[in-house]
């Protein structure tokens, strides 16, 4: 960490105070007021150190696995966290090159809504990791990565219950999620682009893995190392700048060009989307009935092998994941889009709901839980057409 400078005079809203030329210092009515120093108890504090000593590790227990990373899960002082470190067997150079880029994005991202935040770093000795006496006979053991004394960089991350977006399908089987809950993850996501894409950064790898899931049903955009600026571009040669991508969810101009625009976002989260309505449909069944690929780098969108309960949807979808990326709508036209659903199917669920519950019989609220598709399908006709959004 970097020694704390001294804090500058802080006017309005935090903007650094300055002096008008000829502003007279004499006067008590402009004279000027000097800056109440920062105690130095509360930079030491904030932000969070970590300690190795408050971490208690699973051994037994692996959140994830990447290429180069793994992220294992821990108790830092009683609660659950996720922490992201080097796999055994990849270099610790190659790790902490990846790393030093993902958390340089992270940082950029934190004020961003829907991005996974990343609580901090620390490092020690693997052999120094303290494990939680309770150990779990399932899953892969963790083990230390070498005798020797060197060190290793540690990221700590929230931690998610549910997993990514991958596990939680799976779990899921082939129950469908309700349409509210399509829609919470449609909103989450196009807040998040909205957000990144408004700092001028594409997320480039987005898929069902890279999206955790909250208690709440919303998704977090999560594994930041594949991400880009765009400086003020309209897109980017990926290949050129040798960022890695997943081919199966990526953008048509990624497959056919290696070119990045912020629309190729837009085609992977509504790919995402669109996926979560097929549970019951295995990556290869998706790509022949949902999202078909041709030769020439287009695709095809059919709806034929998706429930029908998803039909408020079909239109967004068609224009997001459309082969031309100038045909694709925004983050932010998407995102307002989707709350006007929200907006209608709320509006839509409480005019049905009795004005008190003492005069509902327990028949009529059992049903609320079951069978609420109309509300959505409603909202899709109240909902602002993509097209006539305002983005003032």
């Amino acid at each position: 960490m970097t020694a704390t400078e001294a804090p500058e005079e802080v006017g309005e809203q935090g903007s650094p105070s300055r002096k008008k030329a000829g502003e007279s210092t004499t006067n008590a009515k402009h004279t000027r007021k000097t800056a109440c120093p920062v105690p130095l108890s509360v930079t030491e504090n904030f932000p969070l150190r970590f300690d190795v000593n408050d971490f208690r590790f699973e051994r037994s227990k692996l959140l994830g696995e990447g290429h180069i990373g793994k992220v294992m899960i821990a108790n830092y002082r009683g609660l659950p966290i996720a922490c992201k470190c080097r796999r055994s067997q990849k270099p610790r150079r190659v790790f902490h090159d990846h790393i030093a880029r993902e958390l340089t994005f992270a940082a950029k991202l934190s004020v961003c809504r829907f991005m996974n935040p990343y609580l901090g770093v620390f490092e020690c000795s693997p052999q120094h990791l303290k494990f939680s006496s309770s150990v779990d006979a399932s899953g892969p053991a963790i083990t230390a990565t070498s005798r020797g004394s060197y060190k290793d960089l540690y990221i700590v991350q929230r931690y998610y219950e549910h997993g990514d977006l991958r596990d939680l399908m799976e779990k899921r089987a082939t129950k469908h999620f309700h349409p509210i809950e399509v829609l919470q993850i449609a909103i989450s996501l196009s807040a998040a682009l909205t957000d990144a894409h408004k700092l001028g950064i594409g997320i480039v790898d987005l898929k069902l893995e890279n999206i955790l899931m909250d208690a709440n049903g919303s998704g977090w955009i999560t594994d930041f190392g594949s991400c880009v600026e765009m400086n003020g571009q309209d897109e980017l040669n990926l290949i050129e700048m040798q960022i890695p991508w997943t081919n199966d969810v990526a953008a048509p101009e990624m497959i056919q060009h290696g070119v990045f625009r912020k629309e190729s976002d837009i085609f992977m989260a509504m790919l995402i989307v669109a996926e979560v309505m097929t549970p019951n449909l295995s990556d290869k069944e998706f790509q022949e009935h949902v999202l078909s690929r041709h030769k020439d780098g287009s695709v095809n969108f059919r709806t034929a092998a998706i429930n029908p309960i998803y039909s408020p949807f079909y239109g967004v979808l068609q224009r997001s994941l459309h082969s031309d990326p100038k045909q694709r709508p925004d983050a932010l036209s998407m995102l307002f889009y989707f709350e006007a659903m929200r907006k209608e199917s709320l509006t839509n669920l409480t005019a049905q709901i009795p004005m008190s519950f003492r005069d509902t019989k327990q028949d009529d609220i059992s049903t609320y839980g079951d069978d609420t598709t109309d509300f959505i399908l409603s909202s899709a006709d109240s909902a602002s057409d993509l097209s006539d959004v305002n983005h003032e």
